[in-house]
């Protein structure tokens, strides 16, 4: 007699409890989605919970030296130019009819610009 649908899904959670399996859940936007996509097509991967967990395995396995780069935040770091002065910002180069000449205060906009 075959099992009900009650039955099985009793026995998988009996295995799973076995086994200690725990179910990671996150929420990820599409960007993060397409590179997943792309790892797994580059690999040919079907599940993504496959791909997710042979990237922490590898990850594991490259130790914390060799892990280390595939966990850094990627960052945007800005350099403030050296060649930068107050009188390069637009407000300061405000042509006749611009916004200076519209009511603004001329000195208050000088102020502005080189703060």
């Amino acid at each position: 007699m075959a099992k009900t649908q009650q039955e099985r899904d009793q026995a998988l959670a009996l295995r799973r409890q076995k086994a200690a399996e725990t179910e990671l859940r996150h929420r990820v936007r599409p960007g993060i989605t397409a590179m997943l996509a792309e790892l797994m097509q580059w690999h040919d991967l079907d599940e993504k919970s496959e791909a997710i967990q042979l990237l922490i395995m590898n990850a594991h396995a490259a130790g914390p030296i060799g892990s280390a780069p595939m966990l850094a935040i990627p960052r945007h770091d800005f350099t403030h130019p050296k060649t930068w002065r107050a009188s390069s910002t637009p407000r300061a180069n405000a042509k006749p009819g611009g916004w200076i000449s519209r009511g603004c205060n001329p000195s208050a906009a000088d102020q502005m610009a080189v703060n």
